[in-house]
C-alpha cells in the first residue's frame, strides 16, 4: 500500500504541476475503480514485474489495443 495520500505521490505531483506533455493526445483523468484486494495485488504485481508499468498505464494501453489480455485457465493467483 502507497504511504502517500492520493494525489500526493512525487510522480503524480510533478506531471500535475509542470504541465509535463502527455504521453498520448489527451490528458489522462481520475476515474474510480473496484476491486478485491486480491485482485489488486495482482493487477499491481503484473503491471509493475512483467511489464514495468503501474496499475494506471496497463489498463490504459489495454484500453487502447496495445496489450492483449488473454485467459490462461490453468494459472494460479500470483500469490
Amino acid at each position: 500500500m502507497s504511504t502517500y495520500r492520493k494525489g500526493y505521490h512525487p510522480n503524480t505531483r510533478k506531471n500535475w504541476l509542470t504541465g509535463t506533455k502527455p504521453r498520448y493526445e489527451e490528458k489522462k483523468r481520475p476515474r474510480t475503480l473496484m476491486a478485491t484486494d486480491t485482485g489488486w495485488e495482482n493487477l499491481k504485481y503484473i503491471a509493475k514485474e512483467n511489464l514495468g508499468l503501474s496499475v494506471s498505464e496497463m489498463i490504459d494501453q489495454i484500453g487502447r489495443g496495445k496489450l492483449t489480455v488473454s485467459r490462461n485457465l490453468n494459472a494460479g493467483s500470483v500469490e
